[in-house]
């Protein structure tokens, strides 16, 4: 967060964009290779065993970035 705390400073707009897929020229598309630990999971599907990691995830990186959504102070768009 702190990068999104200078931007702010800059005044210049941040475009977040958190995943849980991050692009196509990282490993697993930014996915964290322990998730292959599970023989059955099916990575970017509704399986139970990424869902759940997904979930987690989400819970922990959104009250982080609610706060700066778009509003006439905030960085992000």
């Amino acid at each position: 967060m702190t990068f999104v705390a200078m931007a702010s400073e800059a005044e210049l707009w941040v475009i977040l964009c958190p995943g849980p897929y991050i692009g196509s020229d990282l490993d697993l598309g930014g996915l964290p290779s322990w998730l292959l630990r599970d023989p059955k999971m099916k990575l970017r599907t509704t399986y139970r065993g990424f869902t759940k990691a997904v979930n987690h995830y989400f819970d922990k990186i959104i009250p982080m970035v609610v706060q700066l959504q778009v509003n006439p102070n905030s960085p992000f768009l």
